[in-house]
């Protein structure tokens, strides 16, 4: 992988960081927008992955500015861990268990209008909810 910041040739330097969501939006007939996709993790050592990955699930979805004209308010990414790394000395196979950034794409479109700057509200497994510090913000280069 050659990136802007740095070079990485082996799978192990790849391991060593959180990783990045990129989500692409589209529409549905209900004026949803929504993206799915998952993401598989493992040690990249092991040929028999039974209970040696990690699976999440992601699932977003905005209802409010899918016209494309009104700037929405509200904006959902949902992950669920759906296979764990049970039979791994630590529940994360490695670093790339943990997020990174995560880019929306297309977020001024036709399809979608989300310019603003957005609370982050992260809801847990258990239903308690942590407002971060950091906000979501509309940037163009992702546009």
């Amino acid at each position: 992988m050659i990136g802007s910041d740095r070079n990485t040739t082996k799978v192990h330097e790849i391991q060593q960081n959180p990783t990045d969501f990129h989500i692409h939006v589209t529409m549905n007939e209900y004026n949803d927008c929504f993206a799915t996709g998952m993401f598989l993790n493992d040690d990249g050592n092991v040929l028999n992955v039974t209970g040696r990955q990690n699976i999440y699930e992601l699932n977003f979805t905005a209802t409010d500015g899918c016209n494309g004209t009104e700037e929405g308010g509200t904006i959902k990414l949902e992950i669920a861990q759906i296979a764990k790394a049970s039979e791994l000395p630590m529940m994360n196979a490695t670093m790339n268990d943990f997020m990174g950034q995560v880019f929306i794409h297309n977020t001024k479109s036709t399809l979608f209008n989300m310019q603003g700057t957005y609370n982050v509200n992260v809801t847990y497994n258990d239903n308690s909810t942590v407002i971060l510090d950091q906000q979501a913000k509309f940037n163009p280069e992702f546009n």
